[in-house]
């Protein structure tokens, strides 16, 4: 699919090849104009008019869309648009409400079903215009996604209807965006409250779906028999300077009238002529191929998530630092969860999408494809990283630097117990975000992690990056593997050692293990002291009684990241025995620590339980696992990919 307009096409020929450039960097600078205006300069920067830019490129790709399929089809499959657009955004918008749900849970901020139905159900702009108080805090931008959720609720039936004659389709929208100024111009004489006059007129469907509608409008005028004329007309220099002078004037015109009524139908005409000089006008290409650039082609890919997420997140930047500070803190927040949702909910959506003839995006070459992007990035080598291959095992894939060995449960298991049949001496550690970021500021963890024999991905980013190279790889803690390694020593008579939390676990855990496996044998126990050092004499101690124990096999309960550290220990001085670093997952099993239910680890969500269970000790965590997922997988490649290119 061409990126650039072929010169030989009219503008609808080109159209209906799919020849969009430009529209998901214009998405990008559409969420960003509302990220900084949110971030405490709405004063300066019209956060309102970045939506309605990102209302009108929406009604100018879905009318593109839908165009294109009933030229291709002779209808287009209105029961399959639906299912698409509910499988594109509401996954998503679920993960968003319950995220941000359990955080304010968590906080002791006050729920109301109401506002969650309003987001999950789509009327949060009416919540906001007569309801306010029960608006979920920090989800109050939803209102937007209900005026979009209520035009393409109608919108394909008036595309089925208009479409059977010519030109209706034009006459329907221009029909519509009157009705929405003439419903602006009537809230405004009819009711007295300037304030709900405001935000009547700002967030209700029936007063903003213009700014979707001049979107359609634009695409059907570009894709009609006279679109060649029309575009030359939109295009020329004169109509798009005269055009910027209309934004301008929207912009800076502050009468209530005027900003109640004619400023959004003013700003659709003016955005018609800008947007297709954008898209298509010979003259405009630099400014085009900025749009098309990899970093502004994936803020846009970002955008919707971004969107979701942004005010949570700078609220959370602003209550762990103030002014400036906050405020970048909240933009690193923003972009690591967008960056998370849009991997791990939207993606693994597009399968499911295609069923419904969802297509690829018409913006976006295959080599701008995100995960493609950062797939075939340079491979990483920052401080403390250990090589792709460590010589001990082959590595599967790469994550940060960091060699990822084994796939799954089962692959596990299958490897760790040839190699303690074998009597070999291994370090098995577990790889998560927290790690990541340890790995980065502990010399001494990143060493032991070297020297680790196999490494897995624990946590469902790890997994996801990791699958970037091998589509095998499953998310698999220490947890998950302590019984069926204990079974696999029980089957081959491989004395077991248990090493780490408390007294009491240890004893609960090998009553447990006995009770399970009766032919286990247990060659020892051992809970160290408080403040042990895993670099100390009493490090070396240990190590000693676990060699004279007999053990084969020492799962390692402390935690990272001293267990890391003791197995690389153990094994520079020779002790022949494999070692499993579990963290809690000896205190699951004694039931000192409850684990998050199946269903939350199968999702992806154990991360939400642990920090609804212990949010005192996490929060700062995961907010730096969060900073650390955006650094890896968003600002990394960008700048690896200016400086490729010596930008």
């Amino acid at each position: 699919m061409s990126l650039s307009p072929d010169a030989s096409r009219t503008p609808s020929q080109a159209l209906a090849h799919g020849d969009v450039p430009a529209l998901d960097g214009l998405r990008a600078i559409s969420v960003l104009i509302v990220m900084v205006s949110h971030s405490g300069l709405g004063w300066i920067v019209p956060g309102g008019f970045g939506v309605t830019l990102f209302c009108f490129i929406s009604g100018f790709i879905i009318t593109t869309l839908l165009l294109r399929e009933h030229t291709k089809n002779g209808h287009i499959d209105i029961a399959s648009f639906y299912a698409r657009r509910a499988i594109r955004l509401y996954p998503a918008l679920a993960v968003f409400i319950a995220g941000l749900g359990l955080a304010l849970a968590v906080a002791g901020s006050g729920l109301h079903a109401t506002g969650i139905a309003g987001g999950l159900l789509y009327f949060m702009n009416y919540l906001a215009i007569f309801a306010p108080q029960h608006v979920l805090v920090h989800a109050n931008h939803l209102w937007s996604l209900a005026v979009e959720a209520h035009f393409y609720l109608v919108y394909p039936l008036l595309f089925v209807w208009a479409t059977l004659h010519a030109n209706r389709l034009i006459h329907a929208l221009i029909a519509a965006c009157l009705v929405a100024l003439a419903v602006r111009l009537g809230a405004a004489a009819l009711i007295d409250d300037p304030k709900l006059v405001y935000e009547y007129a700002y967030q209700a469907s029936e007063t903003r779906f213009d700014s979707i509608a001049f979107g359609a409008l634009a695409a059907a005028l570009l894709m009609s028999p006279h679109g060649a004329g029309l575009a030359a007309r939109m295009t020329h220099p004169a109509t798009v300077a005269v055009a910027f002078s209309v934004l301008a004037a929207t912009l800076l015109i502050r009468h209530p009238l005027f900003r109640d009524t004619l400023r959004y139908t003013l700003q659709g005409l003016a955005l018609m002529s800008v947007v297709t000089a954008v898209v298509i006008a010979p003259g405009w290409a630099r400014v085009r191929t900025a749009l098309d650039s990899r970093p502004a082609v994936y803020i846009g890919w970002l955008s919707y998530s971004l969107y979701l997420w942004h005010l949570p997140a700078l609220a959370l930047g602003w209550a762990m630092a103030s002014g400036v500070g906050g405020a970048v803190t909240g933009w690193i927040l923003a972009f690591a969860l967008a960056a998370a949702s849009f991997h791990f909910v939207e993606q693994p959506t597009l399968r499911l999408r295609a069923r419904f003839g969802s297509v690829p995006r018409t913006v976006a070459p295959p080599d701008k494809d995100p995960e493609h992007m950062l797939a075939h990035s340079e491979p990483r080598s920052p401080q403390n990283a250990a090589p792709l291959n460590n010589g001990k095992a082959h590595a599967l894939a790469e994550v940060d630097g960091w060699p990822i060995h084994l796939r799954d449960a089962a692959d596990c298991v299958e490897t760790l117990t040839q190699a303690l049949v074998r009597r070999q001496a291994f370090s098995f550690c577990p790889l998560n975000l927290d790690l990541l970021v340890k790995a980065r500021n502990d010399a001494a963890f990143a060493a032991a992690m070297r020297r680790a024999d196999y490494i897995i991905a624990d946590g469902w980013p790890i997994a996801m990056l990791a699958r970037r190279h091998d589509r095998r790889v499953q998310r698999t803690t220490g947890a998950d593997l302590i019984v069926p390694l204990a079974q696999a020593a029980e089957a081959h008579e491989i004395p077991v050692y248990l090493f780490g939390t408390s007294p009491d676990v240890l004893a609960a855990v090998k009553a447990d293990l006995m009770a399970k496996l009766p032919g286990l044998h247990v060659a020892g126990v051992e809970s160290p002291p408080l403040g042990f050092d895993p670099n100390g004499p009493a490090a070396d101690a240990a190590i000693d009684r676990i060699r004279a124990s007999g053990a084969g096999l020492c799962f390692l309960a402390l935690g990272a990241p001293k267990q890391e550290i003791l197995a690389a220990r153990a094994l520079e001085r020779g002790v022949g025995v494999g070692f499993v670093c579990v963290g809690a997952g000896l205190d699951f099993i004694a039931g000192a620590q409850v684990r998050a239910p199946a269903v939350m680890r199968d999702n992806g969500m154990e991360w939400l339980w642990r920090l609804a269970t212990n949010p005192r000790r996490l929060a700062a965590r995961y907010a730096a696992c969060a900073i650390h997922l955006a650094r890896i997988t968003t600002v990394e490649p960008a700048l690896r990919w200016l400086n490729i290119r010596g930008v």
